[in-house]
């Protein structure tokens, strides 16, 4: 389960690379283009929502009694799958699904914030010159890594943590 955990939370973390961009788009139809590259419909030439309709019935009714409380969803056919873009208490969330209409995870982008306490602390406690300025929470069955982007005058960092355990993934030097 840990490598399926790890490896399904470094594809997501693709989908959450840019964090920069959580801004919930008002018009129904419309895809937020800058979080998740991958999000062509085959052969349609760019990013295009589709109906939910179009989506495997087993993951539309899976999205509707988990993301109650979803805003602005939005649709589009992944090559693996199927992901529903929305915004849940201002979140903004993506869930992917396999092809079958099987879950297979849950990524969030918010602020320092919304971060949990406990998961705040402990990055606060090891990193105390660090300003938090983005986090990416993955969920995979009943496991969630955050991807947390910190940063201080000299350097940023992005940070896993997992059960209780922290690990630089990257580190970059300002000009």
């Amino acid at each position: 389960m840990q490598t399926i955990l790890t490896g399904l939370a470094l594809v997501a973390l693709l989908f959450t690379r840019p964090c920069y961009s959580q801004t919930a788009s008002n018009k129904p139809g419309r895809v937020n283009q800058g979080w998740a590259p991958s999000t062509t419909v085959p052969d349609s030439g760019g990013p295009n929502p589709v109906l939910i309709n179009n989506v495997n019935i087993k993951a539309a009714r899976d999205f509707m009694k988990f993301f109650k409380k979803a805003t602005n969803v939005t649709w589009t056919i992944v090559p693996d799958g199927f992901l529903a873009h929305c915004y849940c208490d201002g979140i903004q969330t993506r869930v992917h699904y396999d092809t079958k209409g099987n879950r297979e995870f849950v990524c969030r982008s918010y602020g320092e914030n919304k971060l949990p306490h406990e998961i705040r602390h402990l990055v606060k406690s090891n990193y105390y010159d660090y300003s938090i300025f983005c986090v990416n929470e993955v969920t995979v069955s009943d496991q969630t890594v955050y991807f947390i982007k910190i940063d201080d005058d000299v350097e940023w960092k992005t940070l896993k943590v997992e059960d209780g355990e922290i690990y630089v993934t990257e580190e970059f030097k300002k000009g």
